[in-house]
């Protein structure tokens, strides 16, 4: 049935015909979230959208994250909830067909509207593996990956926004760069973050390889 589902979503978001960029659409994420690199902690991004003109009945977008950060995973699927003005009459699904770029879709099994009101659309629960790399980071959603479909005098019609959408991620209880790497300047070889040297790498991380930090 899950599978029937996100495959009907799909299907109703390949309906659309004509694509046009447009002036009144917008989406956008939160400005900044953290997320602790522990492979555990869930931190739920939000995404917003508003129009003050057209109504939409779906939506596909494409979310592009650093190396290391997963949708969390729950009993039903991924972590993918709508908010209240969608989800009585929408479906929505995720995934993620590379390690960088997160996809969405979302539709209406009765072609119904989604609410304009510029307030939240959906929230994703984020995690970050403990291999990261403490610091910030850039979430993107391309303006070219992102299309709100409608139906416009019995003719479906999409929409796209005119510019991309960013968020800053910061990354904390990763893996800590700042470690000072004297003992191994300029040493060949592969040392590990404590400056042991080894053969190969047993687990993911930083190292440190012919004297430069390198993430294996």
């Amino acid at each position: 049935m899950k599978r029937l589902t996100i495959l009907t979503c799909l299907v109703h978001l390949a309906i659309a015909g004509v694509q046009a960029q447009s002036k009144t659409l917008k989406v956008w994420l939160d400005s900044e979230v953290t997320l602790t690199a522990d492979s555990t902690t869930v931190t739920y991004l939000k995404v917003y959208q508003s129009d003050a003109v057209e109504e939409y009945t779906s939506f596909n977008m494409s979310i592009v994250v650093p190396q290391g950060v997963k949708v969390h995973r729950v009993e039903a699927g991924n972590d993918i909830v709508l908010s209240q003005r969608g989800a009585a009459s929408h479906v929505i699904a995720c995934n993620m067909p590379t390690d960088t770029l997160l996809k969405v879709a979302c539709a209406s099994m009765q072609n119904e509207n989604l609410a304009t009101a510029p307030t939240e659309l959906f929230t994703i629960g984020l995690i970050a593996e403990k291999t990261m790399v403490n610091g910030d980071y850039v979430v993107r959603m391309p303006a070219d990956g992102l299309v709100f479909n409608g139906k416009l005098g019995g003719t479906y019609v999409s929409s796209a926004v005119q510019e991309d959408a960013t968020c800053r991620l910061t990354i904390k209880g990763g893996v800590d760069v700042s470690i000072s790497t004297s003992t191994t300047s300029g040493a060949k070889g592969l040392y590990d973050m404590q400056g042991r040297k080894i053969v190969q790498p047993v687990e993911k991380g930083v190292y440190i390889e012919n004297g430069h930090k390198v993430l294996k």
